[in-house]
């Protein structure tokens, strides 16, 4: 059983038998960390059993290889070792080998370039979480370069690698040319070659292809709550999987949503500090984060915080044209080759 680590001491990786214990896990934790047994505290999103002899093998408390386990260290002794859990069950990430289709109608990545910057309130006003049962569900910015969706998703399901962004442009690029049956060129809107040689260009964005392919590559369920309407898609719904991550989409992009028990620090870094900490990933039983975000989202919307691309205006960045709408932006770019737009109060 091989197991991922989260402490205040960083990541690691835990290897143990796959008739290991409780204990067996604690005495792992303490070696890593050098956190004691009985200060060993648990976190969400599934903590195991607080009741759980130290004996009990941890298949039989849920875990299964591939689990991350993270572990912060109490302020005072817990009364009983053995009501201190060590771990909890949360983000699984395990890989499915085949991509499931999107489950809507889903169009084909846009040309490079051709996003406007983000609304200035929805990084300047915006409020950055809200409360919710014990901690608060946080808005995560993600920066405005393109490659929005794909940051947010490694914020979320890949948490610390240094450069998700361009590893989950292949993981779309490997889904594509490995099940052609169903990425055709009906379903992509263009030639799959086409489409893979763009997709891996860090100027293009993605959309609801690269989330449906994400889901099935992580086993997740992936909720991408709309700004401007409130409504949610989810996009893996209906293949089984028990946990879901959550985004917000604002027409033109793509941030994260995570759950941390201390109200978020001020930050303009990306990813932000102390992430290691935050849930990311949540069981489907945990209704009320979905209830935290439309809060949160209806709040932004308060706030305009949001693009409407079928009736925002543009000016082209290289010869100054104004533009209105996403359809005439992207006329314009496959007419001049011009790339560069930014949207104006016009």
């Amino acid at each position: 059983m091989l197991l991922r680590l989260r402490s205040p001491s960083g990541s690691s990786s835990v290897s143990l038998d796959d008739s290991a214990t409780l204990a067996d896990l604690q005495a792992k934790v303490h070696e890593l960390t050098a956190i004691a047994t009985e200060r060993q505290d648990r976190f969400p999103p599934r903590p195991l059993d607080s009741a759980a002899s130290p004996e009990s093998l941890l298949s039989s408390l849920g875990l299964t290889s591939g689990d991350t386990v993270v572990v912060v260290e109490a302020a005072a002794p817990a009364p009983a070792p053995a009501a201190s859990s060590s771990a909890s069950v949360p983000q699984k990430r395990a890989a499915s080998p085949a991509p499931a289709p999107a489950a809507r109608p889903a169009p084909a990545a846009p040309p490079p370039a051709t996003r406007p910057a983000a609304p200035a309130s929805a990084a300047s006003s915006a409020p950055q979480h809200v409360e919710t049962d014990g901690g608060f569900l946080v808005l995560r910015q993600v920066p405005d370069d393109n490659s929005c969706l794909f940051r947010a998703i490694g914020l979320v399901l890949s948490p610390g690698e240094t450069d998700a962004a361009a590893s989950l442009r292949r993981v779309v690029a490997g889904a594509i040319q490995a099940d052609p049956d169903t990425y055709s060129e009906v379903m992509l809107g263009r030639a799959p070659a086409d489409y893979v040689a763009t997709i891996l260009k860090p100027s293009s964005w993605g959309g609801a292809i690269e989330l449906a392919i994400f889901a099935a590559h992580f086993a997740t369920e992936i909720w991408s709550v709309d700004v401007q309407t409130g409504r949610v898609d989810r996009f893996g719904e209906d293949a089984g999987f028990d946990t879901f991550v959550l985004l917000v989409y604002s027409g033109i992009h793509y941030d994260a949503l995570t759950f941390s028990f201390s109200p978020p620090s001020p930050s303009t870094t990306f990813p932000p500090p102390n992430l290691d900490f935050d849930t990311t990933v949540f069981p489907k039983s945990q209704s009320d984060m979905l209830d935290a975000a439309q809060q949160l989202v209806a709040q932004l919307r308060a706030q305009h915080a949001y693009t409407d691309t079928a009736t925002f205006t543009l000016k082209c960045g290289d010869c100054g044209r104004a533009l209105r709408g996403e359809k005439e932006a992207r006329e314009h770019a496959a007419s001049s080759g011009h790339t560069s737009f930014t949207e104006y109060d016009g």
